[in-house]
C-alpha cells in the first residue's frame, strides 16, 4: 500500500505553535495523508510533556491515520536541529557534555530515525563534522519553511550528493516544518509499506524506500537530480527570494505612510512565501 506521509510537523506541544494536534489530524485527513510524523521542539519540553504527546498521538490515530510522535532536538546554541522521528521518550540536548554524535545514538537507541533539519539554516551543515553526518539516516533536501513550497533546495540537494559520494548511506527527506494551521503545504513523502504501523513506516524511511512528492516535483530518496534541474531550482529559488524581499520592502513602506496592504495582496504573498 502507498502511504502518504507528512513530515516535520509541530503542534501546541512546541513552544512556537498554537495549532492543536486534533487540527493537524483533521487537516492531514482532508488532504489525503495517512501518516503524520511529529517533530515537537524539545525546548521547554520534559519527560511528562513528551509522555502527554505520545498519548495524544495514540488517541488521534486509527486504522486510516497514524500520528507518530517525535522531537526536534536543538543543538549548538540552537543552530543545529536534529529531527528524531518516531521516538517516544524525552531527550535533553542541552546537558553538559552532549555531542551531536551522542544525540544521534540516543535517537537510534530509542528506535527513532535521525535526520538533519534544514541544513542551510544558520549554516547547520557546516557545523557538523562529516563523520557525524555519516551517522544520520538522512538530511532535509526540502524544508518548506526555510525554502519554499514549490521545489527542493539546490544547495541541500548538492549537499546530499556530496555526502553520498563520500560513502555516507543516507537519504533526502522533505519536511513541511508546519507550525501554523492556516499555512499548510501538501509536500509528501510517499512510501510503499505492507501496513500502516509506526515500525513499518520508520523502517521504510531508514532504508530510503520512499519518494519526495510536491505539486510539481517528485524525486527519489537518493536525491539524484540532473544538473540542469539543479540549476533551474537555484535560479527559481533566487527569484523567489528577491521577490519576497521586494514585497516586504513595499509593505514596510506602505506601513510607514500609514497605509494598509490590501488583503488580496497579503493573501497572494502568503500563498507564495509563507508557511
Amino acid at each position: 500500500m502507498t502511504i502518504k506521509c507528512l513530515l516535520h510537523v509541530h503542534s501546541s506541544f512546541s513552544y512556537d505553535s498554537k495549532t492543536d494536534l486534533a487540527d493537524v489530524a483533521r487537516t492531514a485527513r482532508k488532504h489525503g495523508f495517512a501518516c503524520v510524523l511529529m517533530s515537537e521542539h524539545n525546548n521547554f519540553m520534559n519527560v511528562d510533556s513528551t509522555a502527554a504527546l505520545v498519548r495524544r498521538c495514540e488517541e488521534l490515530s486509527d486504522e486510516t491515520l497514524l500520528i507518530v510522535p517525535g522531537l526536534e532536538l536543538a543543538f549548538d546554541q540552537n543552530s543545529v536541529h536534529l529531527l528524531a522521528y518516531g521516538i517516544r521518550e524525552y531527550i535533553d540536548s542541552a546537558t553538559p557534555g552532549c555531542t551531536f554524535a551522542s544525540l544521534v545514538n540516543q535517537v537510534r537507541a530509542a528506535g527513532g530515525v535521525p535526520v538533519l533539519a534544514h541544513p542551510t539554516r544558520r549554516d547547520a551543515m557546516s557545523r557538523v563534522s562529516l563523520d557525524d553526518l555519516r551517522m544520520l539516516d538522512g538530511v532535509e533536501i526540502w524544508n518548506v519553511k526555510s525554502g519554499n513550497r514549490f521545489f527542493p533546495s539546490s544547495v541541500e540537494l548538492r549537499f546530499l550528493e556530496r555526502l553520498r559520494a563520500s560513502g555516507a548511506r543516507l537519504f533526502g527527506y522533505a519536511g513541511v516544518d508546519w507550525h501554523h494551521l492556516a499555512r499548510f503545504s501538501p509536500i509528501a513523502v510517499a512510501l510503499d509499506a505492507p501496513a500502516l504501523t509506526r515500525e513499518s513506516v520508520l523502517e521504510h524511511l531508514r532504508l530510503g524506500h520512499f519518494r519526495v512528492c510536491g505539486p510539481f516535483v517528485s524525486l527519489d530518496a537518493s536525491g539524484e537530480t540532473r544538473q540542469s534541474r539543479l540549476a533551474m531550482y537555484a535560479v527559481a529559488s533566487e527569484t523567489l527570494s528577491n521577490t519576497r524581499r521586494v514585497a516586504y520592502r513595499w509593505q514596510s513602506a506602505l506601513e510607514r505612510r500609514g497605509m494598509k496592504t490590501p488583503r488580496a495582496v497579503i493573501a497572494v504573498a502568503r500563498r507564495l512565501f509563507s508557511v
